[in-house]
């Protein structure tokens, strides 16, 4: 009996031991996590950082925006005349002539002298486009004036010629001719380098300029 109740004692010391140096294990251990939380920094949001929507709609309104800035798209229309070949040309230049095409459409009016191109923005009757030869000779036996009238009876195109240069009137916007230069506003265009030259029609000014 008495072995008994030591052996029954020193196992209740080594149970107490035991669950003391695992509380104190675990205790340890649970510190140590505690420490390592602490020393881990914590993640800064980065303020750069979007979703894959709101990136789309931010990328849809400068689409939208690039689309409808002024500056951009009269770029863009100058590049696409420039690049639009000429409704007549001149198969034997005449050197005492400009070789002109010019007509009217529901965007707007083109008159092309030389490489020289005049672009009226606004809404014109829709003319099939007429072709001619404005004289830059002082040789008298040219008329002094002339031009093109529409099937309406409309005339839409003619110029004053005297002493080597014309007076023109297309859709009554005035420009001069010479020999070398096309005079728009008091602005000289030559005649042999490719321009275009965008004109708001309502006012008569020159919105944008662009030759290569």
């Amino acid at each position: 009996g008495r072995l008994c109740k030591k052996m029954c004692s020193i196992n209740a010391l080594l149970t107490r031991d035991f669950k003391n140096s695992v509380t104190r294990n675990l205790k340890v251990n649970w510190m140590e996590m505690s420490s390592e939380k602490k020393q881990i920094p914590k993640r800064k949001r980065r303020w750069f950082q979007l979703r894959l929507r709101t990136l789309l709609v931010l990328v849809t309104l400068v689409c939208i925006a690039l689309g409808t800035y002024k500056p951009l798209l009269l770029h863009r229309n100058a590049v696409r005349l420039i690049n639009r070949k000429a409704g007549s040309i001149a198969i034997i230049p005449h050197p005492n002539e400009l070789h002109y095409y010019g007509g009217g459409s529901d965007d707007g009016a083109i008159f092309q002298v030389g490489l020289i191109k005049i672009a009226l923005l606004g809404s014109f009757p829709s003319e099939a486009g007429s072709a001619g030869f404005i004289p830059i000779t002082e040789d008298s036996t040219y008329p002094e004036q002339s031009g093109n009238t529409s099937v309406n009876g409309y005339n839409y195109f003619s110029y004053s010629y005297a002493e080597g240069q014309a007076e023109c009137l297309f859709y009554e916007f005035p420009f001069l001719c010479t020999k070398r230069t096309v005079q728009i506003n008091d602005q000289s265009f030559d005649i042999a380098t490719p321009t275009v030259v965008l004109v708001d029609y309502s006012n008569h000014k020159i919105l944008y300029t662009y030759s290569r």
